[in-house]
């Protein structure tokens, strides 16, 4: 089996620095593989209940969004997301939910989820379907 590509960082200015984690959040780095299975490539977003990044599928061999929730966070994201993919309602407007695990870390118990890249995310299409 031949060796993956190595990963090069390009540091951002602005995203989450490691010595920002507290209790409840979970330390990823790039170059990581969860789940025996996604290698993150690169942090595409970092929020108050998750942090997102682009991980590599080494089974499937494609790019996808993994996203990463705070230590013992309700996964009702997951769920929203899953019904709205299979209820017609948000197919092709919201991210298609493509795997969910759950990963132990330093601070609890995390729920993950991947999803294909580059698509609105659900705060963007409640905020645009639904403005205040």
């Amino acid at each position: 089996m031949a060796e993956p590509e190595p990963i090069v960082y390009n540091w951002i200015r602005g995203v989450e620095a490691l010595e920002g984690y507290q209790p409840g959040g979970y330390p990823v780095m790039v170059g990581d593989t969860l789940n025996d299975r996604y290698r993150v490539v690169d942090q595409l977003h970092s929020g108050g209940y998750s942090s997102v990044w682009l991980a590599r599928d080494n089974h499937q061999r494609q790019y996808v969004a993994l996203n990463v929730c705070t230590a013992d966070a309700h996964p009702r994201e997951t769920k929203v997301l899953r019904v709205l993919s299979v209820s017609g309602a948000g197919r092709g407007l919201v991210p298609s939910l493509l795997d969910g695990f759950r990963v132990e870390g330093p601070n609890g118990t995390h729920t993950c989820y991947t999803v294909t890249p580059a698509q609105c995310n659900l705060v963007r299409f409640l905020q645009s379907s639904f403005p205040a």
